[in-house]
């Protein structure tokens, strides 16, 4: 019986060991992931590494209340967010058109005025693609409809910038 007891005693004591270690170790991870996040000045739902175009959708995991209330998915930060698909991938809204790729990225902005969105490649080949914002009659703030035009395939960065954050996005338009 004693050889039991020694025995739990020796795992509790390894598993207060193992937490003692690894709680600090995550701990510090969690907050070192959060300041990089939050001192970027780009928070992005996708990277682009090693000449790949990654546009998978990565949500935040601090949502306005309006935002998680209706439990979706959105990446962006201060006042100004993309609203996720529902798919896994931004190009998954992407469609062609004569010619054109072309799709309809909701924003949810938090701010009275229209951010500014840029959409510009990021691979080798230079050129700028067109967003196109457009207002719903209950007006801002709120969801606002946005129209993007992409003129050829590639990697494509979208940026929506307001005065307080921004939401930026990799779109692979295949």
């Amino acid at each position: 019986m004693w050889l039991l007891d020694a025995k739990r005693r020796r795992a509790c004591l390894t598993g207060l060991l193992c937490c003692a270690v690894l709680l600090p170790i995550a701990a510090c991870s969690d907050r070192q992931d959060a300041t990089a996040a939050s001192s970027s000045s780009h928070p992005a739902s996708s990277q682009q590494r090693g000449g790949a175009c990654d546009d998978a959708v990565v949500p935040a995991s601090r949502l306005p209340a309006k935002l998680s209330e209706k439990d979706m998915k959105a990446v962006g930060e201060g006042t100004i967010w993309f609203i996720a698909p529902q798919t896994d991938n931004w190009s998954d809204l992407l469609e062609t058109h004569d010619g054109h790729l072309r799709g309809k990225f909701p924003l949810w902005v938090d701010a009275k005025t229209l951010p500014k969105v840029s959409v510009r490649r990021t691979d080798d080949t230079p050129g700028t693609g067109r967003a196109e914002l457009t207002p719903t009659s209950e007006g801002l703030p709120g969801a606002l409809p946005m129209g993007l035009d992409l003129p050829d395939p590639g990697c494509w960065q979208v940026t929506a910038a307001g005065r307080e954050g921004q939401a930026r996005i990799l779109v692979n338009a295949r």
